[in-house]
C-alpha cells in the first residue's frame, strides 16, 4: 500500500566545527571503561587519542586520576592539532565554556612527552598548540619540536608546568629552509629541574633556516646548563624575536637559576641577520653569565649581523663560585679567526650592579675582524675606558665594566644609528 504523495528528496549540508577528542584516565558511571573519545566516554590513554584524531582537531586531557596515576605514554601531534589540558579549561568557538580551568593533568613519559615534527614525510605543522599540562620526561625532553626540509612549523607552547626533564624542558629545532619557516610563541610556562629549561637552536653552515620567536613570561629554575637559549648556529636564514619578562632563579637560593650555564644565551651564526629584543627579564643565581651574547662561532668563518636591544633587565645575585670571569652581561663579538661579525648592541636601563661574580658586571669584547656598534657612542674605536663609561651612563647604579678590542683587523667600537629591532 502506498499513498499518493510524491516523495521529495533534498540534500542537507551540515557544517561540522572544531572536533574535540577527550582523554580521561578516571573511569566511572560518567566515563565507563572502554572508550570512543567522547567527553562522557573518553579515551584512557594518549595513544588512543593520537590514533583516532585527525588534522586540525583538539585533544583535551582531563586531570582525572593523574595526580596519583599519571598518563605514561607520549603523543606526536599532527598539523593544526591542539593538545589542551584541564589547566586552562576548554572553550570552543560558538559555545560557552565547555570545561572550566582546573588542575593540569600529569604526563610522565620515559622519552619525549610531546613531539611535533614538520618535514617532507609528515608535512607542515602549523597552528599547533600545547597548553595547560604538567609534563615530565625521565630520559628526554618534555616537549620536542622540529622543522626540516621546506616545511613550516607554527607552534604555541604556553601555560604548562614542566616538573622535570632529563634533557630540555622545551626543545625546538628550526631547520626548515626557504620557503619554509618557523614561528614560535613560548610563554607563561613554569619549568624546573631540567638540563636546559627552554632551548631554541637551529640552522648550520649548510642549513639556511629562518625563524621568528616570542619567548616571554616564563618562570625557570634549577637548570643544569643555561636556562634559556635562542641560538642560530649558522646559515643564511634570518631570526627575529623577543625574549621578555622571563624569570630565572630564586632570590637567595644558591644556584637555583642555571648551575653551569647562563641565564639567557643568544647566538648569531652564519650570514644574514639575528635581531632580538631582550627586555624586562629577572635573572638570578646563574653559574655562567646573566646574559651571554655571542656572534658567530660555528667553527667556520661567519659574518653574522647581530642586533640586540637589551633594556630593563634586572641581573643580580650570581651563583656563588660561578664560572671564571662571570659577568652580568657578556658580549663575545666574533669567535672564529676571520669572523667579520657586525654587531649592534643597545644596552640601557638595566640593573647590573653586583651582577658579576668573579668578573666585572659587564664585559664587551670586540674580537677577530668584527665591529661592534653602540648607538650614541662618540669615543674612539679602541678606547676601552670610554666604552665602559658610556655603558655605565646608560644603566643605573655603578656597575663595573670592561671592554676589549682587536684592531686591526677588527673595527673596534663605533657609534651610529639605532640597532634594528624585531
Amino acid at each position: 500500500m502506498t499513498d499518493s504523495i510524491t516523495p521529495v528528496y533534498v540534500t542537507v549540508n551540515i557544517t561540522v566545527g572544531e572536533v574535540v577528542w577527550y582523554v580521561n584516565n578516571e573511569t566511572g558511571p560518567n566515563n565507563p571503561p572502554g572508550s570512543d573519545g567522547r567527553s562522557t566516554d573518553a579515551f584512557e590513554t594518549l595513544a588512543e587519542a593520537q590514533a583516532a584524531s585527525g588534522l586540525n582537531s583538539t585533544i583535551f586531557v582531563f586531570n582525572g586520576l593523574t595526580a596519583t596515576t599519571p598518563l605514561t605514554d607520549s603523543i606526536a601531534l599532527k598539523n593544526g592539532q591542539k593538545l589542551i589540558g584541564e589547566g586552562v579549561g576548554l572553550t570552543v568557538a560558538g559555545f560557552p565554556t565547555l570545561v572550566p580551568a582546573g588542575t593540569r593533568p600529569r604526563i610522565v613519559a620515559s622519552g619525549d612527552a610531546v613531539t611535533v615534527v614538520a618535514n617532507t614525510l609528515n608535512g607542515g605543522r602549523t597552528g599547533v598548540e600545547i597548553r595547560g599540562l604538567n609534563l615530565t620526561s625521565t630520559t628526554g625532553n618534555a616537549v620536542e619540536a622540529s622543522s626540516a626540509d621546506t616545511q613550516n612549523l607554527g607552534l604555541r607552547i604556553s601555560e604548562n608546568t614542566v616538573t622535570t626533564a632529563a634533557l630540555s624542558g622545551i626543545l625546538i629545532v628550526p631547520a626548515a629552509v626557504s620557503p619554509g619557516t618557523t614561528t614560535l610563541a613560548v610563554h607563561d610556562n613554569t619549568i624546573s629541574n631540567t638540563g636546559t629549561a627552554i632551548r631554541v637552536v637551529g640552522g648550520s653552515d649548510v642549513i639556511n633556516a629562518s625563524a621568528t620567536f616570542n619567548v616571554s613570561n616564563n618562570i625557570m629554575r634549577n637548570s643544569l646548563g643555561s636556562a634559556l637559549e635562542v641560538r642560530k648556529l649558522g646559515g643564511s636564514g634570518s631570526w627575529s624575536g623577543t625574549i621578555a619578562n622571563n624569570t630565572v632563579g630564586v632570590t637567595g637560593v644558591s644556584g637555583s637559576g642555571s648551575a653551569n650555564g647562563s641565564g639567557i644565551f643568544v647566538l648569531a651564526g652564519g650570514t644574514e641577520t639575528y635581531t632580538a629584543s631582550i627586555t624586562g627579564n629577572q635573572l638570578r643565581q646563574y653559574g655562567g653569565h646573566g646574559i651571554f651574547a655571542q656572534a658567530d662561532g660555528a667553527g667556520v668563518v661567519g659574518n653574522a649581523a647581530m642586533n640586540l636591544t637589551v633594556t630593563g633587565n634586572t641581573i643580580t645575585e650570581p651563583a656563588a663560585g660561578g664560572g671564571p670571569a662571570t659577568n652580568g652581561f657578556h658580549l663575545f663579538g666574533g669567535t672564529t679567526p676571520g669572523d667579520n661579525s657586525q654587531v649592534c648592541v643597545a644596552l640601557s636601563g638595566n640593573t647590573l650592579a653586583g651582577s658579576g661574580e668573579s668578573g666585572p658586571d659587564f664585559r664587551l669584547r670586540q674580537r677577530q675582524s668584527a665591529t661592534v656598534r653602540l648607538p650614541g657612542y662618540a669615543g674612539s674605536a679602541t678606547n676601552a675606558a670610554a666604552v665602559v663609561a658610556f655603558i655605565q651612563g646608560l644603566n643605573p647604579g655603578i656597575g663595573t665594566g670592561a671592554a676589549d678590542t682587536n684592531v686591526p683587523p677588527g673595527g673596534g667600537f663605533v657609534g651610529g644609528a639605532a640597532c634594528a629591532t624585531p
